[in-house]
């Protein structure tokens, strides 16, 4: 991808007009005059193409050589199960995603550099795919599903899991088998014990169960699935202009990250193996995670010692978390009691052991004569083993610990090895929940302070209008402004629009823009000269339709109604916008913390 990324940054540069400024603006390359195509592989390829190829073989062909023993040890460092603190080090030193390999003049390459300049960018994205952010919780495939849905304004209408995955590999330029995104977007729904704390997705058919840890969910091509209502709750519509997207082939994809309004990693937990790193960490009880963001909006990083916990958590499940010696992470035990001398049940397995698999394990004691027989009455819920011995052996199994022990039901959930991507693209390690949580919080609070910003700017213009609008309408209607009466040039109904100080479109605009970009003014006379400054860049070509939002109004809106509903409307727009200007960004979180809550009371 070196050379793609190196000729479309050519565009880039080529964009510019001599100002400095990009002229495809946000420093996206604009490959709209071009037709992208991803090639995987000579199956994407034509006859002719593949012919053109071969044609020029020599041209293509690269051999690879050996100069000194640094060859031997860098295949050493990839490969060797047991350096992966060595391949840490390795790519933070080597990644650079826009260099490409060095070939000599006998079109030959080293095979140090190869894994220097090539592997090296294959681990990272290796990471990329394994690995998910801190800020949402999400992989890459995760957040493309994601972003999916909400385009697709996927409410209200579901939709089979087939098509969605496909939906999903057109909108986000998804270059992998789509039976991974089946396979994701059926994770992301699924809801028995073990699962998701709060699944993002719905899942209308069979997504599987605790029986079979998902593994036996129907065919994607028979299920369907929508967003849950929770997911527009921890991701609010209002946010979505405020995040910064990826860009694929001249594409708009998904947003680098998403910033949902509790830290969602904590919520579902997440695992992942990539190179050099990987990741394991538990999922946590909600309510607390919204009781410690409420905590940290009320007190800052005051009252230490007054912080509320956050402890793991898994819906539906009954047994037990226990805390490991050291605080290294925590143990989760199921639940077993005797019943008889010679039996006892089991009705609970701990976190991460299913049904069938346990049941096989069970099996395997009743070959080598340690129990004598087993019976199942489970649920896809619920866990039911009633479990029959020899008096003697149950016996010896004097107290619970030992039954666990004996029998499997505890399973350890470390919190040594948390690790995540950070705002900036960073890995970092974590070694607490509360720790994710600070990392997490202000990024979240920053986003609240753009949304207020946003918000407020947009009211104020939509304000405008509609002022403007009712008093053209009114004057039009009392005979004050002579439309009706009689035909005239567009030029002179332009200037007596001027002369009367109706706003500008452009005005609106420009002040909007400039508010946005922290030029804040409410002097016209200043912006009237930014106009006139930029006038000369060919900025306001279109001048003459300054007006049009005055003059397309409809023939059946001049009348006394529609000017009291106007003024109306806008009147009660300036309510809300002193009402916004009253909340701090960290009442506008409170507030959405109240709406999550109060859902998550009905789960």
């Amino acid at each position: 991808m070196a050379e793609f990324n190196n000729w479309a940054g050519s565009l880039l540069d080529s964009s510019d007009d001599g100002s400095g400024e990009k002229a495809a603006g946000n420093g996206a390359v604009n490959l709209s005059e071009w037709n992208v195509k991803y090639y995987k592989g000579l199956g994407t390829s034509t006859s002719s193409e593949g012919k053109e190829y071969f044609t020029e073989f020599k041209n293509h062909f690269r051999t690879y050589r050996w100069d000194s023993e640094n060859d031997d040890k860098i295949i050493d460092l990839v490969f060797d199960k047991d350096r992966s603190a060595d391949r840490r080090d390795w790519i933070k030193a080597k990644y650079q995603p826009n260099v490409s390999v060095p070939v000599n003049d006998q079109k030959s390459i080293r095979y140090k550099d190869f894994f220097d300049y090539e592997m090296v960018c294959f681990s990272n994205s290796d990471n990329i795919r394994s690995i998910p952010s801190l800020m949402d919780g999400l992989k890459p495939s995760q957040r493309k599903v994601l972003y999916s849905c909400f385009k697709r304004n996927l409410t209200t209408n579901e939709m089979k899991v087939a098509q969605l995955a496909g939906y999903c590999a057109e909108q986000t330029a998804y270059h992998h088998g789509e039976a991974s995104l089946h396979a994701t977007i059926t994770n992301m729904a699924q809801d028995f014990v073990g699962s998701n704390n709060i699944n993002l997705l719905v899942p209308n058919g069979q997504f599987g169960t605790r029986l079979a840890g998902g593994k036996d969910s129907a065919s994607p091509r028979y299920i369907f699935t929508q967003l849950a209502k929770v997911a527009r709750l921890l991701f609010p519509e209002v946010d979505d202009d405020l995040l910064t997207h990826e860009e694929n082939e001249g594409q708009k994809v998904e947003p680098t990250f998403f910033v949902p309004i509790i830290p969602l990693v904590l919520v579902n937990g997440c695992q992942g193996v990539g190179t050099g790193w990987s990741t394991l960490i538990p999922s946590y009880n909600a309510h607390q995670i919204l009781d410690y963001i409420r905590f940290r909006l009320d007190n800052g990083y005051d009252n230490e010692r007054k912080r509320p916990p956050i402890e793991p958590w898994v819906r539906g499940f009954n047994g037990k978390f226990v805390v490991q010696e050291g605080k290294r992470g925590y143990t989760t035990k199921g639940i077993i009691e005797k019943v008889s001398p010679k039996s006892f049940r089991i009705t609970e397995l701990p976190v991460g052991r299913w049904t069938n698999d346990y049941k096989s394990f069970l099996i395997r004691l009743q070959e080598t004569d340690e129990i004598q027989s087993f019976v199942e009455n489970h649920t896809t819920d619920t866990v039911s083993f009633h479990v029959t011995m020899k008096v003697a052996k149950l016996n010896s199994l004097n107290d619970v610990d030992k039954l666990h022990r004996k029998f499997r039901l505890t399973t350890n959930l470390n919190t040594t090895n948390m690790n995540l991507f950070d705002e900036n693209g960073v890995i970092q390690k974590f070694d607490s929940a509360e720790a994710i949580a600070d990392a997490y919080f202000p990024v979240r609070l920053a986003l609240y302070y753009d949304r207020k910003v946003k918000l407020e700017l947009s009211m104020e213009y939509k304000s405008a209008v509609l002022q403007n609008k009712s008093r053209f309408i009114g004057e039009v209607v009392s005979g004050k402004f002579s439309l009706l009466q009689e035909t005239k040039p567009r030029a002179e109904i332009l200037a007596m629009l001027n002369k009367l100080g109706y706003a500008k479109m452009s005005m609106l605009d420009l002040k909007k823009r400039q508010q946005q970009e922290g030029n804040i003014t409410d002097d016209d006379d200043a912006v009237a000269v930014q106009m006139g400054n930029q006038s000369t860049n060919n900025e306001f070509v279109g001048a003459d339709k300054n007006f049009d939002y005055l003059l397309n109004i409809p023939l059946a809106s001049f009348s006394s109604e529609r000017v009291t509903s106007l003024v109306n409307e806008a009147n009660n727009l300036i309510c809300d916008l002193d009402a916004l200007k009253s909340k701090t960004p960290e009442d506008m979180w409170r507030n959405d913390l109240d709406k999550l809550n109060d859902f998550l009371k009905t789960m």
